[in-house]
């Protein structure tokens, strides 16, 4: 009797699909370039997801804000991290006026520090201006091969 049970239960986790694996999350970057990164902060404030999203990998920003593209350069990785220029697309939006001060406050960086997978962005007075999360963008789940 205790065979078939057993069987019989073998059967049935035979017969599953495999749930979805969990993914352990990666481990926190450490440098600039190693993820894209999303506004969290700004001016001591918290900000709407979405209000920037961007990659500042190379010297390079390439990014999106709440109404257009934002892309620019700097120089720099770390200390020294100064945004030289910043150019954007130009449609207008409800989230345009926080995007116009993000794009200011950008010029006005002057140094960069990633401290426990938090980017931070610091003013002359080194005085944090704006900061980051990694951003993962949502993966779609697979579906099953039919």
């Amino acid at each position: 009797m205790r065979f078939a049970v057993f069987a019989c239960g073998l059967a049935v986790l035979a017969a599953c699909e495999p749930a979805a694996l969990v993914k352990a999350p990666p481990p926190p970057p450490e440098q600039i370039g190693d993820v894209d990164w999303t506004l969290v902060g700004f001016r001591g404030s918290r900000v709407p997801d979405g209000s920037f999203i961007a990659d500042l990998s190379g010297g390079f920003i390439a990014g999106e804000g709440p109404c257009n593209r934002i892309n620019g350069n700097y120089l720099g990785t770390g200390e020294v991290f100064l945004v030289e220029t910043v150019v954007t697309t130009k449609s207008t939006c409800d989230g345009l006026t926080l995007e116009q001060d993000i794009i200011e406050a950008l010029l006005l960086i002057e140094a960069a520090r990633v401290d426990n997978g938090v980017l931070f962005l610091f003013d002359e007075n080194d005085s944090p201006i704006m900061s980051f999360l990694p951003y993962y963008p949502p993966v779609e789940p697979e579906t099953a091969a039919s």
